[in-house]
């Protein structure tokens, strides 16, 4: 079905991991006080920096993970 196609393995993240090291930064993860303290829950709310890969945006390791799993059609 639709539902297990769209399913990711911890192995499909490791590949995906693999694919991409060399082109993508490691991004910080910051914690924000404000977002913390709205939290139902006493847990520490973090925000993974994507913003600060090369190019400036979040979706680079999506998008270069897809165009290297494109079939040469």
């Amino acid at each position: 079905t639709l539902l297990m196609a769209a399913c990711v393995t911890l192995d499909d993240v490791r590949a995906a991991h693999e694919r991409v090291r060399d082109i993508v930064h490691v991004t910080p993860l910051l914690p924000s006080r404000e977002m913390s303290s709205m939290a139902s829950a006493p847990v520490e709310v973090l925000f993974k920096c994507e913003n600060l890969q090369k190019c400036g945006v979040f979706k680079v390791r999506g998008a270069y993970n897809a165009v290297l799993r494109l079939s040469d059609e």
